[in-house]
């Protein structure tokens, strides 16, 4: 009778990766326990793929310029043990997100060299507050007053009213909020430059806009000069500030002479009949 063994014991389970030994052995029973021995090597393949699943797509409101977002992170999972996770894109769990979308990626690699990746989108969102006059950009701590975008009024005469409009529009991603009493003049002239056309406080949306007026009434002749404060929730223009001014004139007196209803020109040395003493 022929008696087979084996090391490790057939039908058991041999864990770890790579390869390792078999060997089998054979004794004969009827031959005095003559045995005999053979040996093969079983390279262990592991081709499955670990997995891995991260958090779905996050969207958060910034404060003021920056987000701090938590999450879950990822841990993958694979049939054999030793997989390690790790971040290869993004900023951790508890980090501060900029405005803006930021994509996270995670990989989960096993001790095979297999992986797998998944990623989710970060969404930081924040009001971007533009300025305009005339349908021409304002910027932001502009000094220069111009005619072109109506933050140079002119010249008017002292007492004559000047009215130019402006619109605020909202580029960003969540409402820009224009608080009550927000829009305000400062410096030397200040008072003759008149804020009104809107009622605060007011909220824009998204590619939305509003307008408000400034009303320039020069008391004196000469420059005058003033600046428009705009306070807001934008993260990085508040509050949002430009430069105007305007000149302020005083019309010379048109004198007019007639002789007999007959209009006399200045410096006329000729005199001319119809023109009685």
């Amino acid at each position: 009778m022929t008696v087979v063994q084996s090391s490790p014991t057939i039908g058991s389970t041999v864990s770890g990766t790579g390869s390792f030994s078999v060997t089998l052995f054979a004794q004969n029973t009827a031959l005095q326990g003559s045995t005999n021995t053979c040996n093969f090597t079983v390279n262990k393949v592991d081709n499955t793929l670990p997995s891995i699943t991260c958090p779905s797509n996050i969207s958060q409101n910034a404060a003021p310029c920056t987000a701090t977002v938590t999450y879950t992170t990822p841990s993958g999972t694979d049939n054999c043990t030793g997989a390690t996770t790790t971040r290869i894109a993004g900023l951790a769990s508890g980090a501060a997100f900029p405005v803006g979308t930021t994509t996270v990626t995670h990989r989960v690699t096993d001790g095979s060299g297999n992986s797998a990746t998944c990623s989710f989108a970060v969404t930081v969102t924040a009001p971007e507050m533009d300025v305009s006059g005339n349908s021409n950009p304002i910027a932001d701590n502009s000094v220069t007053p111009s005619l072109t975008n109506h933050t140079d009024f002119g010249s008017t005469g002292v007492g004559v009213p000047v009215i130019r409009t402006y619109t605020i529009t909202n580029s960003g991603t969540s409402n820009l909020t224009i608080g009550a009493g927000a829009i305000t003049m400062s410096g030397t002239d200040a008072s003759m430059f008149v804020v009104g056309g809107i009622t605060l406080p007011a909220s824009i949306v998204p590619t939305g806009s509003t307008s408000f007026t400034v009303t320039f009434t020069p008391t004196s002749s000469g420059a005058k000069t003033a600046t428009v404060n705009i306070a807001n929730n934008d993260c990085d223009e508040n509050p949002y500030n430009f430069a105007v001014q305007g000149t302020g004139i005083v019309s010379d007196p048109d004198m007019n002479v007639k002789g007999n209803s007959v209009p006399i020109a200045d410096n006329d040395l000729v005199p001319h009949d119809g023109r009685p003493f």
